[in-house]
């Protein structure tokens, strides 16, 4: 683990902590020590020691996202992007657990997010994700343009508060 956290900080990296994936793989988190970056990777670790010179050679998944103003002047987090290269392994909803702390730590309240999808996704599979991650999802059967948002302590459906929207 030495060697990791090393070549993250050579990188101006900071590492965020390790998970386990549905296949039991372990799965490193990190993020640039640049709060003006806004990117949370996801990288299975490297049995290799040379396999780490270089962590922008993310294998597994990235979460790109941006800091708004939105409603009532609150903070709030617009995703860009979840992306991976190994599906249905868990790594978005390991991504979004890291995404909601984040927001926790720096008091942000709400998260949005638009969805475009690309030939090789399932728009009910995306609206499936993000509901089970407490989103609102809202999908214009017209364009198929959606949009996703989250507020914490707060749930969109029943318009009720909750204890926590975090899992």
């Amino acid at each position: 683990m030495e060697k990791i956290i090393n070549t993250l900080e050579m990188h101006d990296l900071v590492l965020l902590g390790t998970e386990r994936d549905n296949s039991n793989e372990k799965v490193i988190l990190y993020k640039f020590k640049s709060k003006d970056n806004y990117s949370i990777f996801a990288m299975y670790e490297k049995t290799n020691a040379r396999d780490w010179k270089d962590p922008f050679t993310c294998d597994a998944a990235i979460l790109t996202y941006e800091a708004k103003s939105h409603y009532y002047n609150t903070k709030c987090i617009h995703i860009g992007d979840i992306r991976g290269h190994k599906h249905n392994r868990g790594l978005g909803s390991i991504l979004m657990k890291y995404l909601k702390s984040y927001c926790l730590s720096e008091g942000i309240i709400e998260i949005t997010g638009n969805i475009s999808l690309t030939e090789y996704q399932d728009i009910e599979q995306v609206r499936l994700f993000y509901k089970k991650h407490n989103f609102k999802v809202r999908v214009n059967k017209q364009t198929g343009a959606a949009s996703v948002r989250w507020v914490k302590w707060y749930d969109l459906e029943t318009k009720k508060l909750v204890k926590s929207s975090i899992p």
